[in-house]
């Protein structure tokens, strides 16, 4: 098989200065330093190596050029807007979901809130209830020691007895509504 001959023509910009560059399949590592100076970074392990320039890598095995590869500055842009507007939308994403999760974190927490006043009504209207209902049954029950031949406050009428037993039962059935 003939040997692979890759040509590559880079241009090295040193001040006012531009040389041409050919790199090339099986060229020695010496060679390649030579041309190319040295490289802004080295990766080694066993007998491959991967050194990198701006604008190009190489990876060398057992110490000739195997692969080259160029730095396509146009594609690795749009890759870099693309990351940005992906990494843009996520941020975007989790903002929504942050506020909707407070949104609904408030809303439970407002419901919550008036639940907790309504049972505390509720109660306050109990207590209030249940206060009234025993002034009612003490009311009955001095009536009952009263005596209709003696001095003092005559005793109620049945009618009047009756009305305090029904206000009683009403406030009764509230307080079970209540609860």
């Amino acid at each position: 098989m003939g040997r692979l001959l890759l040509v590559v023509t880079l241009a090295l910009v040193s001040g006012a200065f531009a040389a041409e560059v050919a790199i090339t399949a099986g060229m020695s590592e010496a060679k390649l330093i030579d041309l190319m100076g040295s490289p802004a970074s080295k990766a080694a392990m066993g007998k491959k190596a991967i050194y990198r320039w701006p604008d190009v890598q190489v990876t060398l095995v057992e110490g000739k050029v195997d692969q080259i590869q160029y730095r396509d500055r146009a594609t690795e842009k749009q890759n870099a807007s693309e990351r940005r507007s992906t990494e843009a939308q996520k941020r975007a994403e989790t903002r929504q979901a942050t506020t909707s999760a407070n949104e609904s974190s408030a809303a439970a927490k407002n419901n919550a809130a008036r639940a907790q006043n309504a049972r505390d009504r509720g109660l306050e209207r109990t207590v209030t209830l249940q206060a009234y209902i025993v002034r009612l049954e003490r009311e009955l029950e001095r009536d009952s020691q009263r005596s209709s031949f003696g001095r003092g406050t005559p005793p109620m009428s049945a009618e009047a007895k009756a009305l305090i037993a029904l206000r009683i039962e009403e406030a009764r059935k509230e307080i079970s509504e209540l609860r």
